[in-house]
């Protein structure tokens, strides 16, 4: 189903098992979306950030790929906020915004697919969560997360994700570079988390700690050559810190061999 004429959507068929719903570029949020589909199974999802989701029902959902995004006002709201001077805050604020405000609310469509088992996100919808959410919904069937990592997006959702999906035993990343927040402290060793962090007594981040992931699956490791140091690190830390952690698979995209046997010694000596 791909649309692009609709400020309005509706989908309600409970026979349905499989549903591929795709707006690849829309700069506006429509105004309302709603999926019935009890029996669904398989979802890939492609849009803009709804005004409102009147009906969603996913009660059989088992995989799921989301793209969610923010539209063009969205995503400059949230680079405001992100970037403002303290003075601009204070004018923000005192024009009666919020100081925690969202700039969308997509909760309930994440609402809406937290029974998935399988699910994978792209970087945008990990944006979503971040401006979009006040909180990352309990995910207590989830089984399996790929997560997509784009240079000019920051992993701030993912602890809350994690921490809200006790019994994960995949984890995988479509690639590590992403950018540098003082918010995904809990999951990385972005520079901002390594100036903050460098008290030996500091705990380690609970949502790593407390992880149950057996297998981690890195793909596309080394596509961003010039980050290949903080790469390994990144690797090493997953190593040292998640205490269930049984395998860890990377899909290397080596220039030569050479790299690649360099590249394993570097692993033989973080285990």
């Amino acid at each position: 189903m791909c649309w692009c004429k609709w400020n309005f959507s509706s989908v309600s068929v409970p026979t349905l098992k499989r549903l591929t719903f795709c707006w690849e570029a829309r700069d506006e949020n429509p105004e309302s979306v709603s999926i019935d589909t009890p029996n669904l199974v398989y979802l890939e999802f492609t849009d803009t950030i709804s005004d409102v989701y009147p009906k969603l029902n996913f009660d059989s959902l088992v995989e799921a790929r989301i793209c969610l995004r923010m539209s063009e006002d969205q995503i400059g709201k949230a680079q405001f906020l992100e970037e403002a001077s303290f003075s601009d805050l204070q004018i923000h604020y005192a024009e009666g915004n919020e100081e925690n405000e969202m700039v969308g609310n997509a909760i309930d469509f994440i609402v809406g697919i937290c029974n998935v088992q399988i699910l994978y996100l792209y970087a945008d919808t990990l944006e979503v969560l971040t401006y979009c959410c006040e909180a990352v919904p309990v995910f207590n069937n989830l089984r399996e997360l790929t997560i997509e990592s784009n240079p000019k997006i920051g992993w701030d959702s993912l602890p809350g994700l994690l921490k809200n999906a006790p019994n994960l035993e995949i984890l995988v990343f479509q690639g590590l570079v992403h950018k540098a927040t003082d918010r995904c402290g809990d999951m990385c060793l972005c520079e901002t988390y390594e100036e903050e962090e460098e008290d030996e007594d500091d705990e380690i981040p609970s949502c790593l700690l407390s992880s149950r992931v057996k297998v981690i699956k890195i793909l596309k490791f080394g596509d961003y050559y010039g980050n290949m140091g903080k790469q390994s690190e990144q690797i090493k830390y997953f190593l040292e810190t998640m205490p269930n952690l049984e395998q860890m698979i990377l899909s290397y995209n080596a220039p030569t061999d050479e790299h690649v046997t360099e590249f394993s010694r570097q692993l033989e000596r973080m285990v």
